[in-house]
């Protein structure tokens, strides 16, 4: 189990994003990812707002290789609504078309698919990661590693700090993750 504090925020200029990034930042690699999103039959995870349990399959082809894995992911909020953090139970699985067809077989539905292009950095122990999401458009999420230390609270300021250092031109993006935003587009 990993404890995941992070911020979103929506990109303006991502070619200027990516140029600043590279200034400052370690570039680490850049990779593809499919999200496949479920939820149970009798209980869609997506209709409580906000949304606070995710089961999904992440497809992730790097240069060399491709992996798959399966989380449920639990949010927590703060007294305003916005996003804490995430506990994440995740652990790889070998065969992603298989799997799907389990949870099918256990009572669960594909909800959403998301699929990006990212571009992954390191910077004083935060990840930054320039997202393409299709159908969305730009976003950088940053992210306190695990050599970031302090309450969930202090990460979070932390990761509005290292934005900072950048000078992005950037808007605050819904607490929701992709998959939410994806819905709320398709109406």
């Amino acid at each position: 189990m990993g404890e995941e504090v992070e911020i979103r925020v929506r990109i303006k200029n991502p070619g200027e994003a990516a140029k600043k990034l590279g200034e400052k930042a370690v570039f680490k690699e850049e990779i593809k990812q499919e999200d496949i999103y479920f939820t149970p039959e009798q209980k869609d995870f997506f209709e409580e707002k906000p949304t606070d349990k995710y089961l999904r399959i992440r497809k992730t082809v790097y240069q060399d290789k491709k992996t798959n894995e399966i989380g449920f992911h639990q949010c927590y909020f703060e007294e305003d609504g916005s996003l804490l953090y995430t506990e994440e139970h995740e652990t790889e699985i070998e065969d992603s078309k298989k799997m799907t067809e389990l949870l099918e077989k256990l009572g669960y539905r594909v909800k959403v698919r998301v699929t990006k292009k990212r571009r992954i950095y390191r910077y004083k122990g935060f990840e930054l990661v320039l997202d393409k999401i299709e159908e969305l458009g730009s976003f950088l999420e940053v992210e306190a590693r695990e050599e970031v230390i302090g309450k969930p609270e202090k990460k979070k300021k932390k990761c509005f700090q290292i934005l900072e250092d950048f000078d992005l031109n950037w808007e605050k993006a819904m607490d929701d993750g992709y998959p939410d935003m994806l819905l709320e587009k398709r109406g």
